[in-house]
């Protein structure tokens, strides 16, 4: 993202677009997969209808404002996740050197581990210290 932000700045290409690692998208599947594979991990996902959702949302957003922090479970992170349609169909902006959903997405969870945002499990934790192959 940071060398296409760079590209469109020199850049004198004009409208808008949609940051594109050439896959043309991805499912919830795919994502449950890519998951499940990087952390030796089964995932089973579950298909929730949009009102039970939102209503799950509201609670977490009550939740939050008694806290005073945000909540992993939100109307409007809920909202994004229902919506219909992710693509822009106009134009598409790729880089040479993208980072691939298989490998972006774990890196992204063990950030997320290491910040304290998400629980970090003893199967992701053991595949992480096994895969490093630094000195």
């Amino acid at each position: 993202l940071a060398e296409i932000l760079a590209e469109a700045v020199v850049s004198n290409r004009a409208g808008l677009f949609e940051v594109d690692d050439g896959s043309g998208g991805h499912s919830w599947p795919e994502l449950s997969a890519v998951t499940s594979s990087a952390f030796a991990r089964p995932i089973r996902l579950i298909y929730i209808p949009r009102p039970i959702a939102m209503g799950l949302g509201f609670i977490g957003d009550m939740v939050a404002k008694l806290r005073g922090r945000p909540s992993l479970l939100a109307s409007g992170q809920l909202r994004q996740i229902y919506h219909t349609n992710w693509c822009v169909v106009q134009q598409r902006w790729t880089s040479n050197d993208m980072t691939l959903l298989a490998q972006g997405l774990p890196d992204t969870i063990r950030w997320y581990q290491e910040q304290g945002l998400l629980p970090i499990h003893k199967a992701a934790d053991n595949r992480t210290r096994s895969q490093d192959t630094t000195p």
